[in-house]
């Protein structure tokens, strides 16, 4: 993991607290630099989310992280994703309805979007953006 990393990913376990977000399960790709962002993060984090490393989200493509996601279980009601562009940028960009104004998605970027759907019916552009942020360390 590059020096930034390892300094901006505590930076994003604040801010999910600070803004009140506080994922059940935190679905997490099986690379080494993904897997310490999420153990970086998580160390923020109270409660800790269950995690799941999947080989399935090694530099997905965004339709590969649909999938997982449309998979989740149905009582997480909060889930975060510790992944790789450009996969987690397509799938936000697609998830979030078009008024959302998402762009690029720069390392230790943060995505909230929120679903009047369950996870197994979760379709493009029905996600609304709550926030957006990219906190640095």
């Amino acid at each position: 993991m590059a020096k930034r990393g390892r300094r901006d990913a505590p930076a994003v376990g604040r801010w999910v607290v600070e803004n009140g977000v506080t994922p059940q399960v935190m679905l997490v790709s099986s690379a080494l630099r993904a897997v310490e962002t999420a153990d970086l993060i998580t160390a923020e984090l109270e409660p800790v989310p269950r995690r799941v490393v999947t080989d399935q989200a090694y530099n997905a493509p965004a339709e590969g992280l649909l999938e997982l996601v449309r998979g989740l279980p149905a009582e997480a009601e909060t889930v975060m994703l510790v992944g790789h562009n450009p996969g987690i940028e397509t799938l936000a960009t697609q998830l979030a309805d078009s008024d959302s104004g998402l762009g690029e998605f720069p390392t230790s970027a943060v995505c909230v979007l929120e679903f009047d759907a369950g996870w197994d019916s979760i379709e493009p552009g029905t996600g609304r953006l709550i926030a957006f942020a990219v906190p640095r360390g």
